[in-house]
């Protein structure tokens, strides 16, 4: 690393920033500490934000207006435009291409981009010249070496940060929500030193992400293009009702009974409507389990599944999964405590910011790097 950047590096390791989510869904901003058991959040905001970002794979902008952009974040910092304030950035996944990959040794001795690179081209519809690629290596297995990357339209990334900087704020990285998860995930996995692998599922506003991980290394990941959104739109379509009526049946309504499985459940008339997505959407996961597999015979064997994101908030959404995944599935919102200026979260309030809290728990001073999650 140059001196000039290890001198940046060390300035800005006394920085504390904000953490701040740009959601097509909400913005949110939070800042604490935590303590081994509970997180002590000092700052919790949040403002809806539907219309103000919107991610595509092969568009090269994703802010419609500076000016709608720029008071969604004075009315996330309270009616103000910040002064300068430090922020960790972190987008939507659907906002990246990511992928794990496993290299052979040769390969990764004579030219491992290139090989990630094809990888690349192969799934995004843009030039390869578009993306600002970011990648890190984990330790060999075998023959194999672990390769996780992450590609952004560097003009999205470049938009962001700039309309960053017009409205107070000084990113300090700029990260998916799965990555910043990493922080959680490693601290729980890492401590079971079990054979045997758990499964992440983010249920996000525009994507499902699915990761694998065995004492805390990422051994798979995917996203599936099914998010809360879907659901929604589903619901107004067919009631033709508007989006806060369709939010709101969507959570208070009990969609999902607690034995989704049975006969009683087809009864239910707005999981008539729901079907073809949850039956897509277990269909995706299924086969994300059977790719690990296949590749890993020797990590068949699933322990249990973590839950997170708004979108798995959906009540008895965990037993939907139980019952057709035959797995033990956890929330990740009841496995900590979060106290906010407000008093305590609860669980489904947990659940929605846990890439946040993650977060909190990683050093995001270079915008460049991604966390640790398979070395």
């Amino acid at each position: 690393m140059p001196l000039t950047d290890s001198l940046t590096e060390m300035f800005l390791k006394r920085v504390t920033p904000d953490i701040l989510e740009l959601g097509t869904h909400k913005f949110r901003r939070l800042s604490g500490v935590f303590n081994g058991k509970i997180f002590d959040l000092k700052k919790y905001s949040e403002v809806p934000s539907e219309g103000i970002l919107n991610f595509y794979p092969d568009r090269k902008t994703a802010i419609p207006s500076f000016e709608d952009f720029q008071k969604k974040i004075a009315e996330l910092y309270g009616g103000r435009i910040p002064n300068d304030n430090h922020v960790s950035v972190v987008l939507p996944d659907h906002a990246f291409g990511m992928g794990l990959t496993h290299l052979s040794t040769v390969t990764l001795k004579i030219n491992p981009v290139a090989a990630i690179e094809r990888k690349v081209q192969s799934s995004m519809p843009l030039p390869l010249s578009s993306y600002k690629l970011t990648f890190e290596s984990g330790m060999p297995k075998g023959n194999k070496t672990p390769i996780l990357y992450s590609v952004v339209v560097d003009s999205v990334k470049k938009e962001i940060i700039n309309a960053c900087f017009h409205s107070g704020l000084l990113p300090m990285s700029l990260n998916p929500s799965f990555v910043v998860m990493s922080g959680l995930i490693k601290q729980l996995e890492s401590a079971q030193n079990s054979p045997y692998p758990s499964i992440i599922i983010h249920f996000g506003h525009f994507c499902t992400s699915v990761g694998i991980y065995l004492n805390g290394m990422m051994r798979f990941f995917d996203t599936i293009p099914i998010g809360a959104k879907m659901f929604t739109d589903a619901l107004v379509e067919s009631e033709n009702q508007d989006r806060k009526e369709a939010e709101k049946k969507k959570c208070e309504e009990k969609i999902l009974l607690e034995e989704p499985t049975s006969d009683a459940q087809g009864e239910v008339a707005s999981y008539k409507i729901l079907e073809p997505i949850f039956a897509e959407l277990l269909k995706k996961i299924y086969e994300c389990l059977q790719t690990h597999s296949q590749e890993f015979p020797q990590e068949g064997a699933f322990r249990r599944i973590l839950i997170s994101g708004g979108g798995a908030a959906l009540k008895n959404f965990d037993r939907l999964l139980h019952g057709n995944l035959g797995l033990n599935v956890i929330r990740l919102g009841t496995l900590f405590g979060v106290v906010g200026p407000r008093g305590p979260l609860q669980a489904d309030e947990i659940g929605s910011i846990i890439p946040l809290l993650g977060a909190l728990l990683l050093e995001p001073w270079n915008i460049n790097r991604m966390e640790k999650l398979v070395a």
